[in-house]
């Protein structure tokens, strides 16, 4: 569940930066990467660096969904004090769907 929040958090912010800012490149460290071959890091930096989400609360929730995406990896799981709990992973999920119904407000307000 979080993976496909992840991935659908990384698509929508891809359209956003592409398609609505004409965003082509992404700074990523000291070098600048096509946009499309970047991951939702990188992704989330520029669209937070560009002011794209209109309260601290959505970007919260969509950091919240990048930090437990990035904990999918066995590895990295075991290590932490607090699982990915079937429970925690439907409240980062339902938080992604707030933050999103917040955002898409945004836009209507523009048009």
């Amino acid at each position: 569940m979080v993976s496909l929040t992840g991935t659908l958090l990384e698509s929508l912010i891809l359209a956003d930066l592409y398609y609505r800012r004409k965003v082509e490149t992404v700074v990523r460290g000291k070098e600048t990467q096509d946009i499309f071959t970047v991951e939702l890091g990188p992704l989330l930096k520029e669209a937070i660096a560009r002011s794209v989400f209109p309260a601290d609360s959505v970007r919260v929730a969509f950091e919240l969904v990048h930090i437990f995406r990035n904990r999918l990896h066995p590895g990295n799981e075991i290590k932490q004090t607090y699982k990915l709990v079937p429970r925690v992973a439907w409240t980062v999920r339902v938080v992604f769907e707030h933050a999103l119904v917040d955002w898409s407000k945004s836009f209507s307000e523009k048009s």
